[in-house]
């Protein structure tokens, strides 16, 4: 069965959790020398703060935090 509270809770971990990186993307995009990286930084900043902010506030484990971090990639752009 298809478990609607666990993806909602997801969601809102991924919503608060791209907010974050958007910002810190937006303050820091100025240091790449071609537009092409900022994808994959952004990428890259949404899964590692998924991570640390899942392990820090939650009870959420590695394979979930991921997919919270791909969430956020996803809504951040």
């Amino acid at each position: 069965m298809f478990n609607i509270e666990l993806l909602k809770q997801y969601l809102l971990i991924s919503i608060i959790i791209s907010s974050i990186t958007c910002s810190i993307v937006q303050k820091t995009k100025v240091l790449f020398p071609s537009s092409k990286i900022i994808p994959i930084y952004s990428l890259l900043l949404n899964i590692i703060i998924g991570i640390i902010f899942s392990y820090s506030f939650t009870t959420i484990r590695l394979p979930k935090c991921l997919w919270i971090g791909l969430l956020s990639y996803i809504g951040a752009d």
